[in-house]
């Protein structure tokens, strides 16, 4: 009896914590999707050329933020960019109705993906590379998603590898050595740039989760797609970065160097500009322009 009661209460706890993480998972998705549609309402008010949110605009938030998350096509598959297409045309209504299947799909996909490619690159750079095979990268390769897992696990070998070689023969050292003696110095400096390698991606993978976590990360680079599909000088700041670039501008108040009046019309007009300050020095605008 003793040991069916620890055993309840240990089940009992372990599904707490999953229900426990599953609500933060959906808080953090829910809180993008909110997010997203505010972002599209305060673009359609304020944006001085706002795009209407329809299927071309759907399709162009699709499109950024497959490249946000997976620029170097290392990731997704091709199976799964088949999958996620039919949200392709999708996204418009989903932020309109406030609606998350999109977010929930590809953030299962990533994170599946993000945490099977961490595991592969820890074991390619188990073993040393041999640079006397004949293998090669090709521009098909590298610009498209890979097949499968497999094709994946391929393209992160060679992507490893080719790293290494580049890190290896960056020292102008190996052009003044014999055959012999180049073979000495790649054999004594592969371990070194492996570890660098390993290091370099895994840094990499460890920026893509971030701190809040896959749902977070993914749920923030949505909402920078939607806000860069507006134009390239539209930008997202999710809360902690928006923390950090208030951080560096300081308590005080941003100061441009110049006072404004009201006249009867509505209209302002600049009144002063100070000498020496940002606007005085980009001679831009003047004294009795109108805003």
């Amino acid at each position: 009896m003793k040991y069916q009661t620890n055993f309840i209460r240990t089940f009992l706890l372990v599904n707490s914590l999953l229900l426990s993480n599953i609500f933060i998972s959906a808080q953090q998705l829910n809180t993008a999707v909110k997010n997203a549609y505010v972002i599209t309402r305060m673009a359609e008010k304020f944006h001085f050329q706002p795009r209407p949110l329809n299927d071309e605009f759907s399709a162009n938030i699709f499109t950024q933020l497959l490249k946000q998350l997976d620029e170097d096509k290392i990731f997704f598959t091709a199976a799964d960019i088949n999958a996620l297409s039919k949200f392709r045309f999708d996204l418009d209504d989903e932020i309109k109705n406030r609606q998350s299947t999109f977010l929930y799909v590809i953030t299962k996909i990533f994170g599946d993906r993000i945490s099977k490619a961490d595991t592969m690159i820890a074991n390619i750079c188990k073993t040393p590379f041999n640079f006397s095979l004949p293998e090669k990268i090709t521009v098909a390769g590298d610009t498209s998603y890979p097949a499968d897992e497999q094709a994946m696990r391929t393209k992160l070998y060679r992507l490893l590898k080719s790293f290494v070689l580049d890190d290896i023969v960056e020292n102008d050292k190996i052009i003044t050595l014999g055959p012999s003696q180049q073979k000495k110095y790649i054999d004594s400096m592969e371990p070194i740039a492996r570890r660098k390698a390993l290091k370099s991606f895994e840094h990499s993978i460890n920026i893509m989760q971030g701190a809040g976590g896959i749902q977070q990360a993914v749920g923030d680079e949505y909402c920078k797609a939607i806000a860069l599909c507006y134009d390239p000088h539209t930008e997202y700041f999710p809360l902690a970065e928006k923390e950090d670039f208030d951080s560096q501008l300081g308590q005080e108040r941003m100061v441009f160097g110049f006072t404004c009046k009201e006249e009867d019309d509505g209209s302002l007009e600049i009144e002063n500009i100070a000498p020496g300050s940002p606007v005085f020095k980009s001679g831009q605008i003047n004294k009795g322009d109108k805003l």
